[in-house]
């Protein structure tokens, strides 16, 4: 395993409701077909990560690897209790949106390319692991976690062959479609009816965002 594992609050795009979990509520959370790569860096490469990597994240360390500041305030390793020194090195596994948008964070190439995309090993160690309720309670929740007391809870929308029609009660709300890849092809406000007669065959995720994109509902469609 990695001895530091990242994931960006921005790659989390959905909350899920209590009762069964499917891979829909998966794909929901976790829309855009993301990869999964590891880096083997130095210390100051990691070190170099954690300070200019400015977007919020939340991350999980190995039982031997641990994460420190000396008194200069630098960012300091250990691995079994021992000090790291400059010329050790460590991994960090991560998303591939976050080495594609900040390359120049990482090493030219990852030591490792997962062959399965992030959503589905979630959905793999679910089926795999998980044989109890799962219980969130205890969990670390940043501040950009979604409210889910005022999640959006209800679908404003129908997806049509042709078009999308939206039938929300809020007075300012707006629509995004994207590729599966995450690329924006279409973005409008309050428009009831969005046509999508020009996007070509395969498969797309439609954004539903109110209260200027805090909360906001994903799905995946097929053209």
């Amino acid at each position: 395993g990695s001895d530091m594992v990242v994931q960006n609050n921005g790659g989390v795009r959905d909350v899920i409701y209590e009762g069964t979990i499917t891979p829909y509520s998966i794909y929901s959370i976790d829309p855009f077909g993301n990869g999964f790569d590891t880096f083997t860096m130095t210390v100051p490469q990691l070190r170099t990560f954690l300070n200019n990597y400015t977007s919020g994240f939340s991350y999980s360390l190995d039982a031997s690897f641990a994460v420190g500041k000396d008194q200069n305030n630098a960012f300091i390793f250990f691995k079994d209790g021992n000090l790291l020194t400059n010329s050790d090195q460590v991994t960090l596994s991560l998303n591939d949106y976050i080495s594609n948008v900040y390359p120049n964070l990482f090493p030219t190439a990852p030591s490792y390319v997962f062959p399965l995309t992030t959503a589905d090993y979630l959905i793999k160690y679910l089926t795999d692991f998980v044989t109890e309720p799962i219980d969130y309670k205890g969990c670390y929740r940043s501040k950009y976690t979604l409210n889910t007391a005022t999640a959006i809870s209800e679908t404003p929308y129908k997806i049509f062959p042709t078009h999308i029609e939206i039938n929300s009660q809020e007075t300012s709300f707006n629509g995004k479609i994207f590729s599966i890849t995450g690329k924006l092809l279409h973005s409008s406000s309050d428009t009831k009816k969005i046509d999508t007669q020009q996007l070509s065959a395969g498969v797309y995720i439609f954004k539903f965002s109110i209260e200027n994109g805090a909360q906001f509902k994903i799905q995946k469609f097929i053209k």
